[in-house]
């Protein structure tokens, strides 16, 4: 066992191959996708689509991390091509706007590189996640809540209305 996690955990739910960003189409019909489809169909939706609006700007400001992570190093063939300054950055961003879709092949290479890092469940580097992180409490969210909803540290409404 390491921290909380037991070593055998199994990796489940690779983010890159598993629908799980909500994204609109033109015909208004809503899609669950991955990380590698909203890239190479991102020409083909309208918008983002998840519960709420701070969803949508945590997923946008993934993709566009990994978007500036692929193309700060590759141009749109793939090849090697560090961004050297502002005016290269331009020329290289202008360049893929004007293709109006993602190139496939830098993409799909930088992710498969990474790929191991995009398991939600994984026993030593689940995605955005420290799993050797020592439980804080040994009481459950539920409780906590609980302890809230119960305290005396509210304000009353009545109070709140007349101004008190």
């Amino acid at each position: 066992m390491k921290g909380n996690i037991p070593m055998d955990k199994k990796k489940e739910f690779n983010l890159l191959e598993e629908p799980w960003i909500k994204v609109v189409h033109a015909d208004c019909r809503e899609e669950e996708v991955s990380l590698i489809d909203i890239f190479l169909n991102a020409h083909n939706y309208l918008d983002l689509s998840g519960d709420t609006s701070a969803q949508d700007i945590a997923v946008l400001r993934l993709l566009l991390a990994i978007l500036h992570a692929v193309f700060e190093q590759t141009d749109e063939e793939g090849n090697e091509a560090p961004i050297d300054d502002l005016d290269g950055a331009y020329e290289r961003w202008e360049s893929i706007w004007k293709r109006g879709s993602f190139p496939e092949a830098p993409i799909r290479d930088y992710l498969e590189h990474w790929k191991e890092r995009f398991w939600l469940f994984h026993p030593e580097t689940p995605f955005w996640q420290f799993p050797q992180a020592e439980t804080a409490s040994e009481y459950s969210a539920a409780k906590l809540n609980g302890m809230i909803s119960e305290s005396a540290n509210k304000i009353g409404a009545s109070v709140a209305w007349v101004g008190k």
